[in-house]
């Protein structure tokens, strides 16, 4: 393996869903600050799947016009709206708009979804293009995606999101936003910097694709396993996963880990985020994992997925909460959905590659676009019509 390429695939694997996960790791300033409120996060799910319209028409595109709408211009395009999306984001996320008589945070809404763009559309590109390279790199390639969700966290942790101090005022105690270290302006400018980065390694690798270390798209179609199952199991699989990850919990996070206190909200989220490119990590030198491991890795995952839901209905009283034993077990529960989750996509993601090449990975990412857009639908629609989930007064 060629050291170089696979930093570089880490530093350009961070860009497919930084952008999000910089959203939703600076929600706990954004909440109190937009009239959404709590419901912001559903919201902002569901505005990220309609940027799945972009991914549909890549792929009609592609099918047509393969010379000009394919996954090398396909990355240059989106890497640039995300740089020009992020730098969007971080001047006007706070300006709202009166629509209906009501308050609506529409720039904040608009900056996502050009930045969903981004993200929903990496799936279809970035992984169809790894199929050019070899099977060993598609592991640094996952911890980068994992580290796009660490690297914004562990910013908004030093930053200082979410912490709050308790205050006392005419005999009343109440929780007051700590001032963070940096305004969230710069912390979006920061993400904006990381894109550029991030495009920086992808030209890098772009001009290495024809190394001995690389593959060409030519030799990858006529050497391709000749397996006699249809890759649908997988793809199912695919989809199912990204339904809970990028979908359904994403929509219900606040209220799994709101009642349990601001600082277990924290902790959950950047140590759930760790967890995702430290398996990663641990694969890629003990590469001993196989399909079977995955479906079992899936089940694991569909049971603490379920469990977070529960805890998410149980809200604003679910069990253990305000202890140090309910803050444990739901920190707990984040980081083994999000480890089983990411280590059974990379297991499923190279097993596609075997069995059909770019071809079985461009399946791949539609799957998940699929999985996520339905998903989201889903929570929105039990958090903002049928109102199933309760908020919870937050706790310093």
């Amino acid at each position: 393996m060629n050291w170089i390429i696979a930093f570089a695939l880490v530093v350009f694997g961070i860009s497919s869903w930084l952008s999000i996960s910089g959203i939703y790791a600076e929600l706990p300033l954004i909440v109190d600050k937009v009239p959404e409120k709590w419901t912001v996060s559903s919201y902002l799910a569901i505005i990220i799947q309609i940027g799945n319209i972009v991914p549909v028409l890549y792929i009609i595109g592609h099918k047509y016009l393969p010379a000009v709408i394919n996954e090398r211009n396909g990355i240059y395009t989106i890497l640039s709206i995300g740089i020009i999306g992020s730098f969007l984001l971080a001047f006007l996320w706070n300006r709202t708009e009166d629509i209906g008589g009501t308050e609506h945070s529409i720039w904040l809404f608009f900056s996502t979804f050009i930045l969903s763009i981004v993200d929903c559309t990496s799936t279809v590109t970035y992984f169809p293009f790894m199929s050019v390279l070899s099977e060993k790199y598609m592991v640094p390639f996952f911890i980068g995606e994992g580290m796009s969700g660490l690297i914004p966290n562990a910013v908004a942790l030093i930053q200082g999101v979410g912490s709050k101090q308790s205050v006392t005022k005419n005999g009343t105690h109440t929780c007051v936003q700590i001032v963070p270290l940096f305004t969230t302006e710069i912390f979006f400018t920061l993400l904006a910097f990381l894109m550029m980065i991030s495009l920086i390694a992808f030209i890098f690798i772009d001009l290495q694709e024809h190394s001995e270390h690389a593959r060409t798209i030519d030799e990858m179609n006529d050497n391709l396993i000749q397996d006699s199952r249809a890759p649908y199991v997988i793809l199912t699989a695919t989809t199912w996963l990204a339904f809970m990850q990028n979908g359904m919990l994403k929509s219900i996070q606040t209220y799994t880990l709101m009642p349990y206190g601001n600082i277990t909200m924290i902790l959950a989220t950047n140590l759930s985020a760790m967890s995702s490119p430290m398996i990663c990590l641990i694969q890629l030198f003990k590469q001993s994992c196989n399909e079977a491991h995955a479906y079992i890795l899936l089940f694991l995952a569909s049971i603490s997925a379920l469990f977070l839901m529960m805890i998410g209905l149980l809200s604003p009283q679910p069990p253990l909460h305000g202890t140090k034993y309910g803050s444990t077990m739901i920190i707990i529960a984040w980081m083994l959905f999000t480890a089983t989750t990411t280590l059974s996509k990379l297991i499923l993601a190279n097993a596609c590659r075997k069995i059909g090449g770019m071809k079985a990975l461009r399946w791949y990412g539609e799957g998940t676009q699929i999985g996520s857009f339905f998903g989201a639908l889903l929570g929105f629609i039990l958090v903002n019509q049928f109102k199933i989930f309760k908020s919870a007064n937050t706790t310093c």
